[in-house]
Formats: structure tokens, C-alpha cells, sequence
């Protein structure tokens, strides 16, 4: 769309802002401005037309780009955390996420120039505190996390465990599925509890 078109981008803003307020609590709530008009930016350049501008499928789909991002990003942060092979299967990605994860750990500038600081700290921050038990970026990566760690109890380690969490990154329609045995996850044996009651 051009910006001759007329459509209602402080309202669609408006609609994006109380989609992410609902995820991002508290600290985080004067971040959301800026995440809506980044989706609602995407959101009206890909579009062709006004209808498909409102249409809220097209903004899921954008929502759900982002939600995506973001579970990436934490995966490989964590990954990153805790790998200390130099010759790492996941590659290049690992290599960039320690250096980074080395610089967050002590650094507190709120405007700093590094690439993805900023951003990565507001993930970690989201995740660290985030309580909301249908949050979609949080919940899929714990999934993840404790599928992994499940999987991991079941084999002997012996290396093999970073191409098992590399297959734990393409999880959740985030990458095509790699499929892995796994016990449910205490959110899941909770759900089904709470239905035999």
C-alpha cells in the first residue's frame, strides 16, 4: 500500500498495542509502543489493499513473524549460555550469540550500539518475568527447554545433546518438526489433571 491510501493506521496501532500489553507486562509496557508501530510498519508495507491491511489474519500473521523472532532469539541465547564446544554444530549463530551473550552480562546501557543488546535484554527480561500461561512467546521456548532436558535424562550424553537441541529449535512451527519422544510437560499433566476433575 502507498501512503495515499486511506486506512486507520493510529487505530490498527491502537489494536496491536492491546494485543502486546496482554504478553508484555509491567516494566515492559513502555517498550509495546514501539514493537506495535515496527508490526504495524511490516503490516502496511506487505499489504495490497485496506481490506487486507484490517483483515486480523494478515496482523496474526505478522504478530506471529515476531513471536517467532523472539523464541529464536531465546533459544539460541540460552544455547549459547551453556555451549563450550568451539566447533559447534548450530554454526555460525552460536558463535555470534556467546559473543553477545558475553557483552549483555555486563552491560547496562540502555541505548547501547551493539547489534541486538538492546532487544536480547528485553527478551530476557520478558522471559525471566513472565507469568502469563498462554504467553506465545514464552511458553513454546519452555516447552522446548524442558522437552530437551527430558530428552537429554533419557540418553547418555555424549555429545550428541547439541544436535538435540538443535532439533528442539525447529519445535513449534518455528522450522519443520523434528520428531522427538517426549514426556508432557508439568503445564501439560496440570491441564489434565484439572479435566479428570
Amino acid at each position: 500500500m502507498n501512503s495515499t491510501t486511506i486506512c486507520d493506521r493510529p487505530l490498527m496501532i491502537r489494536r496491536i498495542i492491546h494485543v502486546l500489553s496482554l504478553i508484555h507486562q509491567n516494566e515492559e509496557l513502555i517498550k509495546v509502543p514501539r514493537m506495535a508501530n515496527q508490526v504495524e510498519d511490516a503490516l502496511f508495507k506487505s499489504t495490497k489493499s485496506v481490506d487486507e491491511y484490517n483483515n486480523p489474519l494478515i496482523l496474526d500473521k505478522h504478530l506471529r513473524k515476531m513471536y517467532v523472532r523472539e523464541q529464536r532469539r531465546l533459544l539460541l541465547m540460552r544455547h549459547a549460555s551453556k555451549c563450550t564446544n568451539p566447533r559447534c554444530l548450530i554454526g555460525r549463530c552460536c558463535t555470534v550469540m556467546k559473543s553477545l551473550w558475553k557483552h549483555i552480562a555486563n552491560c547496562e546501557d540502555h541505548a547501547c550500539n551493539i547489534e541486538h543488546c538492546v532487544s536480547s535484554r528485553r527478551i530476557l527480561s520478558h522471559y525471566s518475568n513472565c507469568d502469563y500461561e498462554n504467553c506465545p512467546i514464552c511458553v513454546p521456548v519452555r516447552e522446548a527447554i524442558y522437552r530437551n532436558a527430558q530428552h537429554n535424562e533419557a540418553i547418555q550424553y555424549n555429545g550428541i545433546s547439541a544436535l538435540i537441541f538443535a532439533a528442539s529449535l525447529y519445535d513449534n512451527g518455528i522450522l519443520p518438526a523434528v520428531p522427538l519422544v517426549v514426556a508432557a510437560t508439568p503445564r501439560q499433566k496440570r491441564k489434565r489433571k484439572r479435566e479428570k476433575e
